[in-house]
């Protein structure tokens, strides 16, 4: 059983995700192009655990809306990292590279990495920034 500030703190990340679902959503709604809304909204499904909606969304995102975003690209990776697709990771995270993105903070700090994040191959992926 959690203890009771661990159950509040679970809680309140959970209503978290699901407002920026609802957000993220309605983003969606307003512009169905917007790739950046839709690879966000695919890494929050993946928080939530909904792999499946969060590979349709991220792949909807670089595959359908716009495949030269290199956010989406990212988001990609973020979510194939929370699945447990390390190999697909990192050749999305080398993606957003070459689209870009070079953010090195983002990729030593983002939390959803950390299932790559010791992998040999993101040590060599960073020295690319």
């Amino acid at each position: 059983m959690l203890l009771p500030v661990l159950q509040g703190v679970f809680s309140s990340y959970n209503a978290e995700l699901t407002g920026a679902e609802e957000y993220l959503l309605q983003a969606l709604q307003n512009n169905p192009d917007n790739s950046f809304a839709a690879g966000r909204l695919a890494v929050v499904y993946a928080e939530m655990r909904h792999l499946d909606r969060a590979r349709e969304m991220a792949e909807r995102a670089t595959e359908e809306i716009d495949p030269l975003d290199h956010h989406a690209a990212f988001d990609r990776a973020c979510v194939l990292s929370l699945s447990g697709e390390k190999q697909k990771s990192l050749e999305w995270l080398n993606r957003a590279i070459d689209l870009g993105w070079r953010c090195a903070h983002h990729y030593r700090m983002e939390r959803n990495l950390s299932g790559v994040r010791n992998e040999a191959a993101f040590a060599l992926l960073l020295e690319r920034l």
